[in-house]
């Protein structure tokens, strides 16, 4: 089943570009608090929703942004018909882990009662207006603006977002910062990334499980892998790295480690790491 599409646009307006750019020193260096993962054994990600989405800290927009797309738009229906892990599963690839899938998918559905037992009319207006908050960067994370600015060609702009980033020792900001490795070089020298790009992008997406994240089997983010992309066995940094293919988990779990103790010791260098040219 496919979501009714939402009038909301893709792309930054010139406004929001402009707010990539040059953040205001509110969103550069927030109040510094202990992280929180307020994700982690959320049963109603909707109240974690409501409690963030006006926050004045852009790290509680992000949170909240993250609630919202952990159930939607996938159970957003239609005017005629409610989503449902069935109707969900039913669309999905059939394989040896569907049962799993379907059970993940079940989980997700509980959590996200708050937002689906709302009614259609409601539950298209609220997304629309989350939508169209995180297009124009009002709950959009420090990691991806970076992955929007190196898009649009803004280099330097992007790596400070990447320090930013770090500098919160936010979780969910490191793990986002994936896949940046990788777009540096193919910005840089017009190439495909290397292997080597390919294991400091790993070792990004799963450092998180390192700082605090709940990455366990039975985790929210370990139910969405499994629900939304099929990435069933084992717990996080499993169901994460079978997603890199054929990848040296060796190497992973090597620098994985060296950037741990990096992050932690505030001595991580996103110049050097990100942009090697």
């Amino acid at each position: 089943m496919v979501a009714p599409a939402i009038n909301v646009a893709s792309a930054p307006t010139p406004a929001a570009s402009a707010a990539l750019v040059a953040p205001t020193s509110a969103t550069l260096t927030p109040p510094r608090v202990p992280w929180r993962d307020t994700l982690a054994g959320a049963t109603d990600l909707r109240a974690v929703y409501q409690r963030n989405i006006t926050s004045s800290d852009p790290t509680q927009r992000a949170a909240a942004w993250r609630a919202w797309s952990a159930c939607m738009p996938a159970f957003l229906g239609s005017a005629t018909q409610a989503a449902t892990p069935e109707t969900l599963a039913a669309a999905m690839p059939q394989g040896p882990d569907s049962g799993l899938r379907i059970e993940a998918l079940r989980s997700l559905y509980a959590r996200c009662q708050g937002f689906i037992s709302r009614r259609y009319d409601e539950q298209l207006s609220e997304a629309s207006k989350v939508m169209a908050l995180h297009a124009h960067g009002d709950a959009r994370s420090g990691a991806e603006a970076a992955h929007e600015l190196l898009a649009m060609g803004e280099r330097e702009a992007a790596l400070q977002r990447v320090a930013d980033a770090v500098a919160a020792l936010d979780p969910y900001e490191i793990r986002e910062l994936s896949g940046l490795v990788g777009r540096f070089r193919r910005d840089a020298e017009q190439r495909d990334p290397g292997p080597d790009d390919a294991v400091r992008d790993a070792a990004l997406a799963v450092v998180a499980c390192d700082l605090g994240l709940d990455c366990g089997p039975g985790s929210l983010l370990a139910t969405q892998l499994c629900a939304m992309q099929g990435q069933c066995t084992g717990d996080v940094v499993d169901r994460v790295l079978a997603n890199f293919g054929a990848i040296d988990r060796g190497q992973v779990d090597t620098e994985r480690a060296r950037l741990a103790v990096q992050l932690r010791e505030r001595r991580f260098d996103a110049r050097r790491y990100f942009d090697q040219r």
